[in-house]
């Protein structure tokens, strides 16, 4: 249930707190939910709490700043992504 929201919910607001409800039961879905939701356009706020997520979760920071343009945030996006898979590896 709480997959089908974080990927799929129409409000990003229910994708977020879906995702966050994840990160203890299935890591890899609520990373991958979190992560999309940095490169959405959404709410900055949506962006900063997603981001604290994911660095509170996984102990990792990739410099991602909700402040800067999508094009400055796609870096760090990236090293989330690479992060997931190396971290992850086998998983979808």
């Amino acid at each position: 249930m709480f997959e089908e929201l974080a990927h799929h919910a129409p409000d990003p607001w229910v994708r977020l707190r879906g995702a966050q409800a994840m990160v203890e039961i299935d890591a890899v879905a609520a990373s991958s939910a979190l992560i999309d939701l940095l490169a959405a356009d959404v709410p900055l706020l949506i962006k900063l709490e997603a981001s604290g997520t994911l660095r509170d979760f996984s102990g990792q920071r990739f410099g991602f700043d909700p402040m800067r343009t999508p094009n400055e945030q796609r870096e760090a996006i990236a090293s989330w992504r690479a992060w997931l898979r190396t971290s992850y590896p086998g998983e979808p």
